[in-house]
């Protein structure tokens, strides 16, 4: 989510974060997996949700 320039605010929110300061550690982690591990997941809560307000 931050590599696709999303609000920090909005990410602290979705990770369930209640200091910034943890959601900062996220923002700067540019390690591949991690990154690909979180846009799978990203993908598969939005394939959810989509389904969910049919």
């Amino acid at each position: 989510m931050a590599m696709s320039n999303q609000n920090i605010k909005i990410i602290s929110h979705a990770l369930g974060h209640k200091s910034m300061a943890s959601t900062e550690i996220y923002t700067k982690l540019m390690h591949d997996p991690v990154r690909l591990g979180m846009e799978s997941a990203q993908a598969q809560i939005r394939m959810y949700t989509e389904a969910d307000r049919r």
